[in-house]
């Protein structure tokens, strides 16, 4: 496939002049036929080397006053310089440049040049030619004019340069003792021997600069024995790496260990042998003590989790027991006592009735059992659902209580998973039952339905009230136990009250994707 003539080479392969583009630091990387033509290097041969080899060593040191410094207030910049070519040979160079900028930050330059050798012979001629008619006086007086203008240009050049050296260096001084870490270097093998330490390590470790860089053991001495073996052994594999990040912990001043994210670069000389390692040094001890917070959150929400499964599933067992076996004894034994009482003859009636009461008792006893075993696990809730698990709660809970409870279900056909519906099923439980030991309410109602990709509840009773702020005032564990089981659904949980003006719950658990096409399902039978 012949290249596109509009691509980057093809359209620099047509220019004219030398078009050479260079990295922050001065290293090549766009060469393209007129930079060939006019220096005589190939591009093989130029790429990745820096530009200070067309230069004749002497005129480096103008390279600031003449190309840099203007640029950092120009977006282009046009000057004449003398270069060098190949072959050794000096040419002048007519020279357009930019500097290019990411996001404000100097990431290289572009230039753009050809070759005015010839013109600028010419020019010298005519001034020679010039100089010869004004005369040797005239011509002595003016190189000595250019000489001492050179010379003040030389001194001022100079005099801004140290300038920008020192400016160059406090503002490099400035940038270590802000930064939150502490910026070091240290030899790449043997004892890692530091070699600089960022002022600002007193503030976050607590010891000076000189005492890393005047004792080689420093730094491993204070590193925790259980990590020392570790750390050195990553230390000395940054030879072959080239980089080195982990965590452990270093004895600040104080006597405490603190925990210690570092993260290191090594860096090669010309020769590519290991000549420095440059690393970052952060105390990560509030990060560190933060995530083995969250894991113990984590491992105490699975605690929970697992024991609220346990618990359901003694229920469970419980309220099987109590059904189907102590419930059955209790039938065959009502059973018994009316054969007993049809059996009797006519004139023992006082035994004939109490024998009655006895039944009744025994059969009042029954039917106790019976709503204990469904409050411990409701099968109304596995066979039909929550919703007409809840109405039967409310029924059975006004029933007992004498308190009006009125249920209303505002979605259709709801489906929601196990774990969700019985959930709230025990929420709706508790809050039932704290109105009833808590509020002296007369009345409750019950709301199931839908919202926002979940489903909610809500217990709302005109009782007495509490104030939620007052510490060991209102229902107190059975509001935790509600917040804690919906938390553990990944639900949120709130409660509205004040004294004198009853208390609402409301509860919302988002559903999955999953659960919501199940729904939809049932929803359309």
């Amino acid at each position: 496939m012949c290249p596109s003539p509009f691509s980057e080479a093809a359209l620099l392969s047509t220019v004219h002049d030398a078009v050479i583009a260079t990295d922050a630091q001065g290293i090549i990387q766009v060469w393209n036929s007129g930079a060939q033509r006019v220096y005589g290097y190939p591009e093989s041969e130029a790429i990745g080397q820096s530009v200070a080899m067309l230069y004749f060593p002497e005129d480096l040191e103008l390279l600031p006053a003449a190309v840099f410094g203007p640029l950092e207030t120009a977006a282009l910049h046009e000057v004449t310089l003398r270069h060098r070519r190949k072959d050794g040979a000096a040419i002048f160079i007519e020279l357009r440049v930019a500097a290019i900028r990411r996001e404000g930050v100097l990431v290289g330059y572009v230039g753009c040049s050809n070759d005015i050798t010839a013109r600028n012979t010419a020019a010298e001629a005519l001034a020679r030619a010039h100089a010869d008619l004004e005369g040797r006086v005239a011509e002595r007086t003016c190189e000595r004019a250019r000489a001492n203008t050179r010379l003040q240009a030389e001194i001022d050049e100079r005099h801004r340069a140290e300038a920008e050296l020192r400016a160059s260096r406090e503002r490099l001084r400035h940038l270590l003792r802000s930064v939150p870490g502490v910026v070091y270097s240290c030899l790449p093998s043997g004892e890692f021997n530091v070699t600089f330490m960022g002022d600002n390590v007193a503030a976050v470790f607590g010891y000076p600069p000189e005492r890393f860089t005047a004792d080689p053991r420093f730094w491993a001495d204070h590193v925790h024995p259980e990590d020392r073996a570790r750390v050195l052994a990553e230390a000395g594999r940054i030879t072959r790496t080239g980089r080195l990040t982990g965590d452990y912990r270093f004895l600040h001043a104080d006597d405490a260990y603190r925990w210690v994210h570092d993260s290191a670069a090594l860096i090669r000389d010309e020769s590519g042998a290991p000549a420095e390692i440059i690393g970052y040094w952060a105390d990560v001890t509030e990060v560190r003590q933060a995530e083995e917070a969250r894991r113990e959150q984590e491992r105490l929400h699975l605690l929970a989790h697992a024991l609220l499964v346990a618990q359901e599933s003694e229920r469970k067992r419980i309220s099987r027991e109590l059904h189907d076996d102590l419930n059955q004894r209790l039938a065959v034994l009502i059973l018994d006592i009316g054969r007993m009482e049809h059996s009797l003859p006519p004139e023992v009636s006082s035994l004939r009735e109490e024998l009655r009461v006895l039944r009744k008792s025994v059969g009042d006893a029954s039917d106790a059992l019976r709503d204990l075993a469904l409050r411990l696990h409701p099968a109304r809730l596995e066979q039909f659902g929550l919703q007409a698990a809840l109405e039967s709660e409310c029924q059975a809970f006004s029933a007992r209580t004498g308190i009006r409870v009125s249920f209303e279900c505002r979605a259709s056909r709801l489906w929601l998973p196990d774990e969700v519906a019985l959930c709230l099923y025990r929420v709706a439980q508790e809050a039932l039952r704290n109105a009833a030991r808590h509020s002296r309410a007369p009345s409750v109602s019950v709301s199931l339905g839908s919202r926002e990709n979940g489903v909610c509840l809500s217990i709302q009773d005109s009782g007495v009230g509490f104030d939620p702020r007052a510490s060991g005032r209102g229902p107190g564990l059975g509001i935790i136990s509600m917040a804690e089981r919906v938390q553990l659904a990944g639900g949120i949980f709130s409660v509205d009250s004040a004294i004198g003006r009853g208390a609402l719950i409301e509860v919302w658990i988002p559903l999955s994707e999953v659960a919501h096409e199940k729904a939809a399902r049932v929803a359309r039978g």
